[in-house]
């Protein structure tokens, strides 16, 4: 599913829908609409970049108030693949996702305000277990010509994760110093939403 990109967990949904609507609406996207890429510090190999196989979300749009109303987001953290089978089994094991313990990775958005030049994305992520609230920038560009039928609609925002704060604690010591795993993973989202043509949701 294309090229991988820098330590991240990457969002990039491609909504397939048509005819520009003003009002509101939520659109659901997948793997056959965007892509969700990963990577984070792997001392042995450098950087740990991987993709997301498996996953469904959603987003809700008001075009009448220029506003992002909702994201949502679950994973199947099972499905991770890169081109590293070795560091997918670490990865997917106990000591990281323990994915047969902890099925999927959800975030649900709770709250979305409008700040001077971004909206900001209050929600919570479940992750390996643990409910933590998490906040994140969405920046949105173009909503005239998207109402206008002649752009998508552009999204990006970002999350910081201390992996830690959601228990997962694994690492080891290397012999010259330093630790095998980092500690942090960005998370970026990049969406392109073209225009919904499932009506108008109240």
């Amino acid at each position: 599913m294309g090229h991988y990109k820098k330590i991240a967990l990457i969002t990039f949904i491609s909504l397939s829908l048509s005819t520009g609507t003003v009002g509101a609406a939520e659109i659901s996207f997948g793997p056959e609409e965007s892509d969700i890429k990963t990577a984070i510090r792997y001392t042995v190999i450098g950087k740990y970049r991987a993709e997301f196989e498996e996953y469904s979300g959603a987003i809700g749009i008001d075009s009448a108030s220029r506003a992002i109303r909702s994201v949502s987001l679950t994973i199947n953290p099972a499905s991770i693949r890169s081109n590293c089978e070795w560091c997918d089994k670490i990865v997917k094991s106990k000591q990281l996702l323990w994915v047969e313990k902890f099925p999927d990775i959800i975030f649900k958005s709770e709250e979305i305000a409008r700040e001077a030049d971004h909206f900001l994305v209050k929600g919570a992520l479940d992750l390996h277990g643990v409910v933590k609230p998490i906040a994140f920038p969405f920046y949105v560009q173009g909503w005239e010509d998207y109402i206008a039928g002649a752009s998508p609609l552009n999204v990006r925002g970002q999350w910081l994760i201390h992996r830690k704060d959601y228990g997962i604690t694994w690492n080891k010591l290397l012999d010259k110093g330093g630790v095998f795993v980092g500690e942090y993973i960005t998370v970026d989202w990049e969406i392109s939403v073209p225009f919904f043509n499932k009506g108008v949701a109240e």
